[in-house]
């Protein structure tokens, strides 16, 4: 199992994108302007969305009248950078994100995704250093009835831990498709955290509810499932104090867990891919050369 901690992407690391802000739907806030309740206007310059609470104007920036307006979420530009969301950036055709991260990495995690290729490349300069590129869609078929008529499914993420970790370089991101998205991007150096035992529970938290009244008629509020996996690692004891570094940096962060690290093919691999916190995070000596890590994770 590795983890992704991830860079904070910030303005100066964005090279070039062919997502536009505003993008498609979205319109700037005009100081003064009058709105309506549910209106959403954005702010360009700090990349965040605002949607009217209540009918009126004002002079005062959304971000600073809370009693206006509320922030719902980043730009469509930014929504793939903003990793405590599950926003999405949309795009329409190939599109295209340049990154100059300004540290070295050999990790890039990608989730939330629609496209039916994605390429990355790494260079400094013009010399290319790595260049996977990763056909999306998927077909798994059991039986001829599956092969004839079943439909083509596509990657919901992919990881991959093998970039070269060169000072300098550029990370470019290539999603081919009619309509492409991501969710998240997480972009570092991995941490090793070690093996994956078998009894794992890919447990989910179902936020729906149901209302009775007193006669036991039932009022079903359907609201989504959000996974939380529970997992039993066995670690070399020569990784334990790296596990609780990892511990405390990532406590109360988002960060991208990967229960089988880039096997994206696998069934199980996106049941154990989770961007998202910690809830338990237990070391516990198993024998002298060996530690336990329990897991349990929640996705944000």
């Amino acid at each position: 199992m590795k983890n992704i901690p991830g860079i904070t992407i910030t303005d100066a690391m964005i090279v070039s994108s062919t997502l536009t802000e505003p993008g498609p739907g979205e319109t700037e806030w005009v100081s003064g302007a009058a709105y309506t309740k549910g209106q959403e206007r954005i702010r360009a310059s700090i990349h965040r969305k605002f949607t009217r609470l209540v009918d009126g104007s004002g002079t005062t920036a959304p971000e600073l009248d809370t009693a206006n307006w509320e922030d719902t979420g980043a730009t469509n530009k930014y929504a793939m950078f903003d990793v405590k969301s599950n926003q999405q950036s949309v795009g329409t055709g190939t599109q295209t994100i340049v990154l100059e991260l300004g540290k070295r990495f050999n990790s890039v995690g990608i989730t939330g995704l629609q496209a039916t290729r994605v390429k990355l490349e790494v260079k400094v300069g013009s010399t290319v250093y790595w260049q996977p590129e990763v056909k999306t869609s998927l077909r798994h078929t059991r039986n001829w009835t599956d092969y004839l008529l079943g439909s083509l499914r596509y990657l919901e993420a992919l990881v991959r831990f093998d970039a070269p970790p060169i000072t300098g370089a550029t990370l470019t991101i290539t999603l081919t498709g009619t309509t492409v998205k991501i969710g998240r991007l997480f972009v570092d150096t991995y941490v090793e955290m070690g093996k994956a035992e078998l009894d794992a529970d890919g447990d989910v938290i179902d936020l729906s509810t149901a209302k009775r009244d007193l006669y036991g008629n039932v009022k079903l509020v359907k609201r989504p499932v959000v996974p939380r996996p529970s997992l039993s690692l066995v670690a070399d004891s020569n990784l334990v104090d790296k596990l609780r570094d990892l511990r405390k940096d990532t406590a109360g962060r988002v960060t991208l867990w990967c229960g089988l690290d880039d096997q994206i093919a696998s069934d199980w691999f996106n049941l154990f891919l989770i961007p998202g916190k910690w809830n338990r995070f237990r070391i516990k000596p198993l024998t002298k050369k060996k530690a336990r890590v329990s897991l349990e994770l929640e996705e944000i």
